[in-house]
């Protein structure tokens, strides 16, 4: 009777150790992405603006911010990952007028678009439901911001008047907090999600997400004798 307890004993510890590490308790660690397109203020921070110069005629435009995150889930509840984005906008000044050095006012135009490139790593906690239809997560990411200034002038004096203003040098470093995101699963692997964000590249973005996995692990059953 005891060798029977102690067979019992193995077994079921055999069956554990086996539970643990198979695939149906490892298919959280699975690649997980999304791509949309979002909006953020980038527009609102570098724009010359109306009142500064009210004789210029001033076209404002800014495209949207294109967003996309690639994670790895290594635990059910935890992945690691990057995320970025793109975005370009612009303005078309006429008829500015401007007071240099030597207190001539010249007119001119202005013609300039930057373009923002922002990519970093992060991290993100899941709450997934019961159903694994759902994905709720939020977390932070680290990384950095790089511009592109395109511009065309009629004067390169009035270039020189905002330069300072327009000039971002090679890029700067950048953080981002993600305190809410949803991802919505209607078919197996692909789905929709929707994100919101504190730093670039957008503080709200939506569109389609993919997962390449498996659904949500079962617990084993082991028939007994």
């Amino acid at each position: 009777m005891q060798h029977v307890h102690i067979k019992n004993l193995f077994a079921t510890l055999a069956i554990s150790i086996i539970s643990f590490i198979s695939p149906a308790q490892a298919v959280w660690e699975r690649i997980e992405g999304n791509a949309g397109v979002g909006q953020s203020i980038f527009n609102n921070l570098f724009i010359i603006r109306n009142n500064e110069f009210p004789t210029a005629t001033i076209h404002n435009w800014n495209k949207p911010a294109w967003c996309a995150g690639l994670d790895y889930r290594v635990h059910k509840h935890f992945s690691v990952g990057v995320g970025g984005g793109v975005q370009t906008i612009g303005q078309d000044l006429q008829n500015i007028e401007i007071t240099i050095k030597d207190q001539t006012t010249q007119f001119g135009l202005l013609n300039y678009q930057i373009t923002r490139i922002n990519a970093g790593l992060r991290a993100l906690g899941h709450v997934p439901s019961k159903n694994n239809l759902w994905d709720f997560y939020a977390g932070a990411k680290m990384g950095w911001s790089l511009f592109d200034l395109k511009v065309t002038q009629t004067n390169n004096d009035i270039f020189k008047y905002f330069e300072d203003r327009l000039k971002f040098g090679t890029g700067a470093p950048s953080f981002q907090i993600i305190p809410f995101g949803a991802r919505y699963y209607g078919v197996k692997y692909v789905g929709i999600y929707v994100e919101t964000a504190i730093g670039a590249p957008a503080y709200i973005s939506g569109g389609i997400c993919f997962r390449l996995g498996t659904a949500a692990a079962t617990s084993s059953k082991v028939s007994k004798n």
